[in-house]
């Protein structure tokens, strides 16, 4: 089972009120041998670290578990997938510091399973992440040549770009969270809005959205204007094509200079419709200086959220090209995050309208539409299979032991999936005999991951649990 660091950031007091000593007692009674605690790099600048794990581990010994000490939130960062480690080299030291410290004091505690490097590294290049861990497990076994060191791969990588570290104790690991819009329903803290939730296990379930053409471009601004100035699009009319979903696209194309565009609408078959954050007021909440639910791309062009130019509230989605063949747009597709775009049928009507001030244009500056469609997947027993074969496979042909450090699916996975899903990938984890970790313990609240909130238990996953650790091999 895992245990999670518990937004230490924003409470220092709440790994302590995570769990108790019962909550030890009663994973032990489910046939549980171990948990991996989350551990966040700041509870090492003050003793409050080593006392929290002292105290789980004192815990686990009388309960007769094993721990993975667990560095979910690396320096100098607050929370995991942040990447400001990757271009800071006082950081890493930091981090084998950390480590070397841990590894230290802990090398002759049998109740220590072992050590978990690094909480899903994602760094820009995956020898990046390799050389990091092999200068830290060669601090780490200076000072503890005992102990298993579980070695995750980048976030996402398949195996193929695994890396066989010189040592014969060694775990390597993965997390599994697919299909991410059933592991993930509903979840709104990964982007601006919450991952769908049409989508159950087993079934056809989303897997990326992805543009199918843009709408023809007319009319076109050619010209500067020293004032906002109202323009509006053509009526445009979705082909008779593979398309589900329309987002409004505001380009520019070729010198245009600075452009800034504003209030946003549309209309779908004759009838306004609200364009989620259309007026540019509300900033990104995991894209520092970028509008939510806008996403830019370009050629010899930038993007950005002005705050400074707008014609009304506090933004507008800038874009800038001074080459002649530069293009650059806003639109509000990314990956499965539907709730932005506009559900379409072939035939329906589309016009979009909105503010635009290009002081600077020699160019082509314009409103218009990009229409998406899905690509689907049948997901059952079979296409985890397919997910966690790779691994399998790889760790076999090495001689390496597997561990899914990760995984598990969110409480408001519709129609029974979550239970279904966990229940499945135990059963098959099993039958490669590959280690794993639900994610996680404890919530505050649903929905969430976790096996407990609010006093609450999930009984159908306390059974299923129950069942898959009675199996393992």
């Amino acid at each position: 089972m895992h245990t999670d660091y518990y937004r230490f950031e924003k409470d220092p007091e709440a790994p302590w009120r995570y769990a108790t000593q019962g909550d030890v007692r009663f994973l032990a009674s489910l046939g549980a041998t171990v948990i991996r605690l989350g551990l966040h790099w700041r509870y090492f600048e003050t003793s409050m670290g080593f006392d929290l794990i002292d105290t789980y581990l004192s815990w686990a010994e009388e309960a007769g578990l094993y721990v993975i000490l667990d560095m979910h939130v690396v320096p100098p960062e607050d929370d995991i997938l942040e990447g400001k480690i990757w271009q800071d080299p006082a950081a890493q030291a930091r981090f084998i510091e950390i480590w070397t410290a841990l590894a230290s004091r802990y090398a002759n505690r049998e109740v220590v399973a072992g050590y978990d490097l690094f909480n899903e590294p994602n760094p820009p290049d995956p020898e990046m992440w390799w050389e990091l861990a092999e200068k830290t497990r060669r601090a780490i076994r200076q000072v503890d040549p005992y102990h298993i060191i579980f070695v995750q791969g980048p976030l996402g990588a398949r195996p193929d770009v695994y890396r066989l570290l010189p040592d014969n104790n060694l775990v390597y690991s993965y997390h599994d969270y697919t299909p991410f819009v059933v592991t993930h329903a509903g979840a709104d803290w990964i982007n601006d809005t919450p991952v769908p939730t049409d989508y159950v296990y087993p079934g056809r379930v989303l897997v990326d959205v992805v543009p199918v053409e843009p709408s023809p471009e007319s009319p076109l601004l050619t010209s500067p204007i020293a004032s906002w100035q109202f323009w509006r699009s053509e009526v445009f009319r979705v082909p008779e094509d593979d398309i589900s979903w329309a987002s409004p696209r505001l380009f520019g194309r070729g010198n245009t200079g600075r452009v800034w565009f504003d209030d946003i609408q549309w209309f779908h078959n004759g009838v306004p419709v609200p364009v989620l954050n259309g007026h540019l007021n509300k900033p990104s909440r995991v894209r520092p200086g970028q509008p939510a639910n806008w996403f830019f791309e370009g050629h010899k062009a930038e993007g950005a959220w002005s705050r400074k130019v707008k014609r009304s509230g506090k933004g507008s989605a800038y874009l800038a090209s001074h080459h002649d063949d530069g293009y650059g747009a806003w639109a509000q597709a990314q990956g499965i995050w539907t709730e932005p775009l506009l559900q379409v049928t072939p035939g329906d009507t589309l016009q979009v309208q909105g503010w635009i001030y290009a002081p600077e244009n020699r160019g082509e500056v314009g409103l218009g539409v990009v229409y998406l469609r899905g690509i689907f997947k049948e997901y059952a027993r079979e296409q985890l299979w397919e997910k966690m074969r790779p691994y399998v496979e790889w760790a076999q042909t090495h001689g390496v032991p597997l561990f899914v450090g990760e995984f598990g699916s969110i409480s408001s996975a519709p129609q029974g999936s979550r239970a279904r899903l966990i229940a499945d990938k135990i059963q098959l984890m099993n039958a490669a005999g590959v280690h794993w970790a639900l994610w996680a313990y404890r919530d505050g609240s649903p929905p969430s991951f976790g096996l407990t909130w609010d006093g609450e238990f999930d009984m159908a996953l306390i059974r299923i649990l129950e069942e898959g650790f009675r199996a393992r091999p």
